[in-house]
């Protein structure tokens, strides 16, 4: 890919064909952050990138966590 300096502009080429609708990803921390656990995950990237990943898997494993939460707070009452 390319980066311009002077709009901030990135270009990054697939290596095969895309679809429209297929997802692209970009992993903006070291190669193992995706095997790390979410709350590492998102604590690492507000930290240096400031934002909190909103991508698919992130939000499918934050909705497990609380529904797990809940499921464990109902069976400690």
């Amino acid at each position: 890919g390319t980066h311009d300096e002077n709009d901030g502009r990135v270009v990054a080429y697939a290596l095969r064909d895309l679809a429209p609708g297929d997802p692209l990803a970009i992993n903006y921390g070291p190669k193992e952050l995706p095997e790390w656990p979410l709350d590492k995950r998102r604590e690492y990237l507000v930290r240096k990138h400031g934002f909190v990943c909103q991508c698919p898997r992130c939000e499918a494993e934050a909705a497990m966590d609380e529904i797990n939460f809940a499921t464990t707070s109902q069976s400690s009452l």
